[in-house]
């Protein structure tokens, strides 16, 4: 899946078929190299990958409005105070060189990320070394 095909998703409770909210983007973390969450639109805008029972072509189901809080990791704090998104975001290598921007993530089913793609070039996702509101920074090589 691609984070840009994510922006805008209804998350769905199963339990209930109502529409809880929209996905805005995703909470990298760059420990893991994955995603860790969503941030969502409403009052609870964090939803973590660990409560998503699915993502599928037309929604992102989960188990209850309960699965929806408040940041509670750094990781979800900086996405959701900063309106951080990888999406369009520069990329500079840990040297200091500008790559380019993001054109789009490419996540795995289990929420690694496997790709940046850039605009001129496609960059492992294990190369993520950080995620701020100026830059996305990545290992060099």
């Amino acid at each position: 899946m691609r984070a840009r095909e994510l922006r805008g998703r209804t998350v769905l409770d199963v339990s209930t078929a109502r529409e809880l909210c929209r996905v805005e983007a995703v909470v990298l973390d760059p420990d893991s190299a994955s995603v860790v969450a969503f941030r969502v639109t409403g009052d609870s805008p964090v939803l973590p990958m660990r409560d998503v029972v699915a993502v599928g072509a037309d929604a992102v189901t989960v188990e209850g409005a309960d699965a929806l809080h408040q940041p509670e990791s750094l990781a979800e704090s900086r996405a959701v105070q900063g309106g951080i998104d990888a999406l369009d975001h520069l990329v500079l290598s840990e040297d200091g060189s500008e790559l380019g921007r993001v054109v789009d993530v490419e996540i795995e089913p289990d929420g690694a990320v496997r790709t940046i793609v850039l605009e001129h070039q496609d960059l492992p996702g294990d190369r993520l070394l950080g995620i701020g509101d100026y830059a996305l920074v990545v290992r060099s090589g």
